[in-house]
């Protein structure tokens, strides 16, 4: 899956502070009972979950998705990325309750997407007026896809609340289909009124979730409005983006009125102290902003699975992507706030033995239901070197945070750049070592069309699994090209497989045939179509590959 990720940081150095007060009193993390409003959160109680509905419309639902362009194509860091997904009914039992003709879809954005094993939504009135599951109409399912130890979302979001930043609830649940075995899902509380009643004592106000999202002109048509009474346009965000646009010297006191200052600090230091290089901060993606009745802005984390990853307390555990991060880390004073609430989190917030103790909770529970045992055993042990080693890591990652404050993030949006045009005829070889010659190759890009020569062609196994076509030529008598495309196995067949990075991936990438060194990378996007194919060694394999080719500025 393509995986986008700004992890970005001009230079090292050392930020010597005196650490004010606390600012935050870290609430300890006690188990949730259901209070009327959820089906229920206990991480020692694996959720059942039994869907029954129209086969026909459960092969419409999983093999919804967006495509690379849909979310990065043209001006996407300004415009609505649009919802693929429609509502399905389905008669859903949830451990020993039932309800019918509740509303199900697929959920998800890129990398979560998944034909196999969708993400999934069920709003139970969405057919039955006024009907509910336990006292709530939402129920969120996430596949794990990024995580293979499942785990990591409710954890990160433990560790959030240790630090006293609301995050949503979280546990996990066995989902079977039709009577399918999808495994095991986790379980995580909708970030509606619900949530905010508890976490800010009241739901009026705005409430918006931000994906590739900042507070920065051009960088806001992706805020999607989450409740009835959010304004749409986006206008509660505006005073906080105007905010922004003012001199280093009079951004402290431009923020107070806009924003929960001392909120945000502690919501900034948990990303970190997670290594959520996919949240606000570190990637202006997978967070809520939510605007309440004072006008001040408050966040809230979400799409925590890519979290307690590596983090050994290197530069990369540090970017500063988004634009409140940033330019608040350039004011000294609210630069010491920040790395005093960091200290804090890391001594108080951060429990070694309680975070080990809780992952061991965890893997008793979801262990019934795994559906890949030893992946899953070999991440928690992955997860359990980032707990033990976080705290000495964090206070490497203060001692060597950047002096520098980087310019602006560029927006991270595809061009179309050129086109490719393939036909291939080969054989497939497991190994990928036999190869068939005199394949046609015509490439375009920026206006100049090539045709390859001294080209080759093979079909054979990925090392993560997927089946490969790939041909090998020289554009020119200095540059080496390559196309690669990477097909799941079971959809390795005769017919016309869409090159989206959700059904299959492609890449085009031409190096210089002496120094070695990437010339340039693309994405390929288009169709695939296959006349022959097969994953037995030997199978003959060929067809053509017409399609365009998107790179990023």
């Amino acid at each position: 899956m393509l995986l986008v990720a700004l992890l970005a940081c001009n230079g090292r150095g050392t930020v010597e502070v005196e650490p004010p007060p606390v600012v935050v009193e870290p609430p300890e993390v006690v188990e949730e009972e259901d209070d009327g409003h959820n089906v229920g959160f206990d991480i020692d109680e694996l959720i059942e979950v039994r869907v029954t509905m129209d086969p026909a419309d459960f092969e419409v639902l999983r093999g919804q998705a967006r495509n690379v362009f849909d979310i990065l194509g043209g001006d996407c860091t300004d415009r609505d990325f649009g919802e693929p997904f429609t509502w399905f009914e389905a008669d859903v039992e949830i451990d020993d309750q039932a309800a019918e003709r509740v509303g199900i879809r697929k959920k998800g954005f890129l990398g979560s997407l998944s034909e196999e094993r969708p993400s999934l939504k069920i709003k139970t009135d969405k057919f039955v007026e006024g009907q509910q599951f336990g006292g709530t109409e939402r129920i969120t399912l996430n596949n794990q896809l990024q995580d293979p130890a499942v785990v990591r979302a409710c954890l990160a979001y433990d560790v959030f609340e240790a630090a006293g930043v609301p995050a949503p609830r979280c546990n996990f649940a066995r989902v079977e289909v039709n009577g399918e075995d999808l495994g095991v899902y986790a379980h995580i509380e909708d970030v509606k009124n619900d949530f905010l009643e508890d976490a800010f004592g009241g739901s009026e106000g705005h409430l918006y979730e931000g994906t590739l999202s900042d507070f920065r002109a051009g960088f806001t048509g992706t805020f999607e409005a989450k409740n009835e009474q959010t304004d749409p346009t986006g206008a509660p965000l505006q005073p906080l983006v105007d905010a922004l646009t003012v001199p280093d010297a009079e951004l402290e006191a431009a923020l107070e009125p806009v924003l929960d200052v001392d909120a945000f600090l502690a919501f900034w230091a948990a990303e970190i102290l997670v290594a959520h290089r996919d949240g606000y901060a570190m990637n202006t993606n997978n967070f809520f902003v939510f605007v309440g009745p004072d006008g001040r802005a408050r966040f809230i984390p979400w799409g925590a699975d890519q979290t307690l990853l590596q983090g050994d307390g290197a530069v990369s555990d540090f970017a500063l992507t988004g634009e409140l991060a940033r330019r608040m880390y350039g004011i000294p004073a609210l630069r010491q706030r920040f790395v005093a609430e960091l200290t804090r989190q890391r001594d108080e917030a951060f429990d070694v033995d309680g975070l080990l103790a809780r992952v061991e909770r965890m893997e008793r529970t979801i262990a019934p239901a795994v559906l890949e045992p030893l992946e899953v055993a070999a991440a928690l042990d992955e997860v359990r070197a980032f707990i033990e080693a976080r705290p000495d890591g964090i206070t490497a990652l203060i001692d060597a945070l950047p002096d520098d404050v980087p310019p602006p993030s560029e927006p991270l949006c595809l061009e179309i750049i050129g086109t490719v045009s393939w036909a291939f005829t080969t054989a497939f070889d497991p190994a990928l070592e036999q190869v068939t010659l005199d394949d046609t190759v015509t490439v375009t890009l920026d206006g100049a069309t090539t045709t390859w020569s001294d080209t080759f062609s093979a079909a054979g196994y990925a090392e993560e699994g997927d089946a490969v076509i790939t041909t090998l030529g020289t554009p020119s008598p200095d540059l080496f090209a390559q196309i690669v495309v990477g097909v799941p196995p079971d959809r390795f067949e005769p017919g016309t497989v869409p090159i989206d990075f959700v059904s299959a991936e492609g890449y085009l990438v031409i190096v210089d045939a002496v120094t070695e060194a990437p010339v340039f990378q693309g994405l390929i996007v288009g169709d695939l179509v296959l006349d022959a194919a097969g994953v037995g060694a030997g199978d003959p394999v060929s067809g053509s590959l017409q399609a365009d080719v998107y790179a990023f500025p």
